[in-house]
């Protein structure tokens, strides 16, 4: 009997356990993007004939023209970003095209250090990362959802 109460105090803590991941995980402060239906079932088709899974999105624009591309390269920002994309009822990380321009490839705690140790003389610089997008799958489409192009970057 003694046995049976452990066992059952173990799967009760255990559930609670559970329970507790996932609202720790659960994170209001994700911005959900919604692309344009066309657009969400050309990567729909593309993510679904991938073997890794393990990917980002990265969205670009040009004047009244957006590219989306998807990655499957270990980038800096993949796991920090708030931003994520509905791609067939699953959540992407997402990042912007400014986020290699202007954002650094260091955790806020190494760059809130250096902001107080570092020589207020000097401009303070960033750890720059810059992905290549050569051969990479991509979209690009207008506001309204129109599709101008779909397939490999070159």
């Amino acid at each position: 009997m003694k046995n049976l109460y452990i066992i059952i105090s173990f799967i009760a803590l255990a559930g609670c356990t559970t329970v507790q991941t996932v609202v720790e995980n659960s994170n209001d402060d994700i911005i959900v993007y919604v692309l344009p239906l066309e657009v969400e079932n050309i990567l729909k088709a593309h993510v679904s004939g991938l073997k890794n899974k393990d990917l980002y999105l990265e969205l670009a624009q040009e004047n009244d023209n957006f590219t989306i591309f998807v990655s499957e390269s270990d980038i800096f920002w993949k796991t920090r970003t708030n931003r994520k994309v509905v791609v067939d009822k699953k959540l992407y990380p997402l990042i912007f095209d400014t986020d290699a321009f202007f954002g650094s490839a260091e955790s806020k705690g190494i760059i809130l250090e250096r902001l107080k140790t570092e020589s207020k003389e000097k401009p303070f610089t960033r750890k720059a990362l810059n992905p290549i997008y050569d051969n990479v799958f991509k979209v690009e489409f207008k506001k309204n959802g129109k599709v101008l192009y779909k397939g490999r970057s070159w």
